[in-house]
């Protein structure tokens, strides 16, 4: 069992003075293992927080209330959100480089997990990395963003990162030491390890003031073995005091964490977490990752499948990428199972068959609660195969701010094979198959071949409907134009699908046998009710499970 240990100074002691050592062992249900790893809190020190999101609690009629809840589930979301109650701003950093209270100070990020953090997860001790990477393995990244660049380049903020109050620091070889920085005097300050080195301990001291964030309530959590904590330093001198790359000059800072990072009992990070703020005023606009570098022909855009892609699976769920969280409610309506025609929202999905454009249903929200950045679009039934697929990023989606982006996006793709839209006759003039075997499926033989469903423009027969181009008809019909729309080959044919080749409009893997059908009650048993319309008569009307007009109501499908 690992043991965690910390440095406290005596009761009464400041900064450099006597301090005592003390250990706890990792038992079950100890501070070193409250449940699954996750992330508790992201701040920069200044209100509001950046992490866990937050949002007013909503009334029965989705109207904001005075009371505020952290966003810890995607359920949280969903039964607070509305057009009226949007998701809070989060906080943003001063312009200037100063401490929650005032003081003048390095600025600072804070990331705090329930469980102490296994090190080795988040820093390297590679010396290449402290130099190009800020120390870090890349499972969490403390990214800034520039937005002035016509390449949109983003890559680490340049800084010093410690956890519990430890960090890596180089003694002349490539493998770097690890050593624990600071000492807790009372619960608003720490101070540097006594017991370090000199060359180390001047680099987090003068010897009167400490480059480290301390003097303010509850400073001493930063060294918490729960807590990682990022300075930046961009001239690799903490006692030049420094702040985050600000808005004003382009930057936005974005906080991103992967399942990868685990805490000192091997549990990975339960759900992945993705904010972003700025230093400064927050005049970022929320933009699709890569729309300046595909502006400028460096690059595409961070939606998946897109971009030109082909193949791709008719059934594809597409991700869309953010540079910084957006309100959910914005990119489109919640994936629900009892509403199956979600109203459009921030995208628009759609494909062209012979000149016709058609949009596609879909439900979109956040990959996780601690992930506004990165959504799955779920499209509410199978693409077509074999056709080109564009998705619009709309400008009506707006940043946790408010802000709206400054441009819509476009970016398609191409589908494989896969099942086509199907516009097929309903009962009493079909009749419904059901085919077993190795190539299971459902299949609709049309009764009447004159409708105008989809099918094969070459061989249609709708093109005889006597009603087709007739005065008086209401709607007027007219020839179809593509297999969208072509119509019937005719009487007791097989209904196709928009690919214009295929009958089996069911089939696997959305059925893997057919046993038996039942589709309802046809129309005959509803005009040849006797309690309803004394002209009906059973004459000719059969008992589909005896075959004969014994107990028999209406014609069923099942008879001929």
């Amino acid at each position: 069992m690992k043991r965690i240990c910390s440095w406290f100074l005596a009761a009464g002691m400041v900064f450099l003075g006597a301090a005592t050592w003390g250990c706890s062992g990792g038992q079950a249900g100890s501070s070193t293992d409250r449940g699954p790893f996750k992330v508790t809190l992201i701040t920069n020190g200044f209100s509001p927080q950046l992490y866990p999101y937050r949002i007013k609690v909503a009334d029965k009629n989705g109207n904001p209330t005075d009371r505020t809840v952290n966003i810890t589930s995607l359920d949280v979301l969903k039964n607070n959100i509305s057009a009226n109650n949007d998701v809070l701003p989060v906080g943003t950093w001063p312009d200037t480089a100063q401490l929650p209270n005032g003081s003048a100070g390095n600025q600072y990020l804070q990331i705090k997990f329930n469980n102490p953090i296994d090190k080795d997860s988040v820093m390297s001790n590679l010396l290449a990395n402290l130099s190009s990477n800020s120390g870090l393995t890349g499972n969490l990244q403390v990214l800034q963003y520039e937005y002035n660049s016509a390449a949109e380049k983003s890559g680490m903020v340049k800084g010093r990162a410690f956890i519990g109050g430890g960090s890596y620091f180089s003694t002349g070889t490539t493998q770097l030491t690890w050593y624990q920085c600071f000492v807790k005097v009372d619960d608003d300050h720490v101070a540097v390890n006594p017991d370090l080195p000199s060359a180390i301990r001047d680099q987090l001291t003068d010897g009167t003031n400490i480059y480290f964030p301390t003097g303010f309530s509850n400073a001493a959590d930063l060294i918490d073995p729960t807590s990682f904590v990022f300075i930046p330093d961009q001239d690799g001198d903490l006692s030049t005091l420094e702040t985050f790359p600000k808005a004003s000059a382009g930057y936005l800072i974005r906080i991103v964490l992967s399942k990868s990072v685990i805490d000192v009992n091997g549990k990975s990070l339960s759900s992945t977490v993705c904010v972003a703020t700025t230093a400064g005023a927050d005049t970022v606009e929320p933009e699709i990752i890569g729309y300046k570098r595909s502006q400028n022909g460096l690059g595409g855009l961070e939606i998946h499948p897109g971009n030109g892609e082909t193949g791709v699976d008719p059934d594809t769920t597409i991700t869309v990428s953010f540079n910084k969280p957006v309100q959910p409610r914005d990119v489109g309506e919640f994936v629900s199972e009892t509403n199956l025609t979600p109203a459009f929202r921030g995208l628009t999905i759609q494909y062209k068959i012979q000149g016709n454009v058609y949009k596609t249903l879909y439900w979109a929200e956040p990959v996780t609660p601690g992930d506004f950045c990165n959504f799955k679009v779920v499209p509410a039934y199978t693409l077509p195969g074999n056709h080109e697929i564009s998705v619009k990023v709309e400008k009506t989606i707006r940043g946790l701010n408010l802000l709206n982006p400054a441009a819509g996006l476009t970016t398609k793709f191409t589908t494989g094979e896969g099942p086509g839209l199907v516009n097929a006759p309903v009962a009493p003039e079909a009749i419904y198959v059901g085919m077993r075997g190795s190539n299971p499926g459902v299949a609709v033989i049309d009764l009447n071949g004159f409708g105008q469903g989809t099918g094969d423009l070459s061989v249609s027969n709708f093109k005889n409907n006597p009603n087709v181009g007739a005065p008086g008809v209401t709607p007027p019909l007219a020839p179809g134009t593509s297999n969208l729309d072509a119509g019937s080959e005719g009487a007791l044919t097989l209904t196709k699908d928009s690919t214009g080749t295929n009958y089996r409009l069911v089939k696997p893997p959305v059925v893997g046998q057919v046993g038996d059908m039942a589709i309802g009650q046809p129309l005959d048993k509803v005009y040849n009710d006797e309690n309803v319309n004394p002209f009906a008569t059973r004459i000719n009307q059969v008992n589909p499970a005896t075959a004969t007009g014994t107990g028999a109501f209406g014609n069923s499908i099942q008879v001929a």
